[in-house]
C-alpha cells in the first residue's frame, strides 16, 4: 500500500454521479474534506465508492436524497453514504456483506445484481484495515460507515 490522496480519491469517484442525481432528480451532497491522506490503493478506494453510491443511487426512492462525506477524527478517517427512502430491513442487515446475498426486496426491483458488490466493499475495506457497518431504519434511511486507521 502505498501514500494516496484519500481526499482526492473520493471526490474524484463521487463526482461521476452528479448526472446521475440530475437524471433520477434525486438530491445528491458532497462534504469531503480537503487534504486527508492513508496509505492505500486508489483503484480500489474508487471501487469502494462506487459500489456504495451505486447502491445508494439504486435503492433510495423517487426525489430522494444521498449523500456523501470524508471527514478525520482524531487518527480514523471516516466514509459515510448515506440515502432516504425505504431502509433495509433488519434481519437482511446481518447478511448484506456476505457474498451472493440478496434481499427479498432487491431481488423484486427492477435492479439487477448478484449481490457481490457489498461483499465486495466489505474486503476492500478489510484490506485497508478498516471497517464497514450499515445502520438503517426500513422506513426512512440507509447508512454506511467506512472508518479507516
Amino acid at each position: 500500500m502505498l501514500p494516496m490522496d484519500l481526499s482526492s480519491t473520493v471526490k474524484n469517484a463521487a463526482l461521476s454521479f452528479e448526472s446521475l442525481a440530475f437524471e433520477y432528480e434525486k438530491q445528491f451532497t458532497m462534504e469531503i474534506q480537503d487534504g486527508l491522506t492513508m496509505n492505500g490503493n486508489e483503484g480500489n478506494i474508487r471501487q469502494l465508492v462506487t459500489i456504495l453510491l451505486d447502491n445508494a443511487f439504486k435503492y433510495s426512492g423517487e426525489h430522494s436524497t444521498v449523500s456523501i462525506s470524508l471527514s478525520s477524527h482524531g487518527d480514523k478517517k471516516i466514509l459515510l453514504v448515506r440515502n432516504t427512502g425505504n431502509g433495509i430491513p433488519a434481519e437482511d442487515q446481518k447478511h448484506i456483506f456476505e457474498r451472493f446475498y440478496r434481499s427479498e426486496a432487491s431481488r423484486n426491483r427492477k435492479y439487477g445484481g448478484y449481490g457481490l458488490g457489498l461483499a465486495i466493499a466489505s474486503s476492500i475495506v478489510t484490506v485497508h484495515k478498516g471497517q464497514l457497518t450499515v445502520k438503517s431504519d426500513e422506513a426512512t434511511y440507509t447508512a454506511f460507515t467506512a472508518t479507516f486507521l
